[in-house]
């Protein structure tokens, strides 16, 4: 025999709908303390399946065989071999999300994202990286910075006594036997010191 009363949760004699068609009819204080009282039974998906009953949260039980039931870390031992299947997920293309301009759009109905933000996710998660991801244009792109050219020290502008030895070029008259003469150095610096200087007006 089996009981839609209160008291059934404490010495398990519930009916099998009892939470279908009685459980919403007892005060929730009623329940609460007679839970609080015994240790609550483990559930037989097998037969849950076999009722209809796997989407029912039931309160009775210690476990669930509900499809989410994984995702809470509830799902009963005979969970797996009953008929009560887990939800599956599908997963999206980035490909596709791509080609439709769609990246940044995140959509909890699948179980992968395309968005950037998809790289930063724990890999458990729901919004990892689809597979697809690395191959598709939602990829964020890093922007190229072109290098600087540093300027060349020249003797035109260092004077022809440049002789600074953290520079990569020098200008004094030591600079031939060095090897380490600036670009200009011919030009600025041996000509003005050849070049005879011109006789004042009288």
């Amino acid at each position: 025999n089996c009981s839609c009363k209160a008291e059934c949760l404490r010495n398990m004699s519930c009916c099998e709908d009892f939470s279908v068609r009685c459980a919403q009819l007892i005060p929730t204080t009623m329940v609460t303390t007679v839970l609080a009282t015994t240790t609550p039974p483990v559930q037989d998906c097998i037969a849950a399946a076999g009722g209809g009953l796997c989407e029912v949260i039931r309160p009775e039980f210690a476990c669930q065989c509900n499809a989410n039931c994984a995702s809470t870390n509830s799902c009963c031992p005979s969970f797996p071999q009953s008929g009560c299947k887990p939800v599956v997920m599908p997963t999206q293309s980035c490909v596709a999300q791509g080609l439709a301009n769609q990246c940044n759009a995140v959509n909890t109905s699948f179980s992968c994202q395309c968005d950037a933000g998809c790289t930063n996710a724990a890999a458990d998660s729901q919004f990892v990286c689809c597979p697809d991801f690395n191959t598709s244009v939602c990829v964020p792109t890093v922007p190229t910075v072109a290098p600087t050219t540093a300027m060349p020290t020249l003797c035109a502008n260092e004077g022809c006594d440049f002789s600074d030895t953290s520079s990569d070029c020098r200008c004094d008259t030591a600079c031939e036997a060095m090897g380490d003469c600036c670009q200009d150095w011919g030009p600025v610096c041996v000509r003005n010191q050849t070049q005879a200087p011109r006789p004042w007006c009288a």
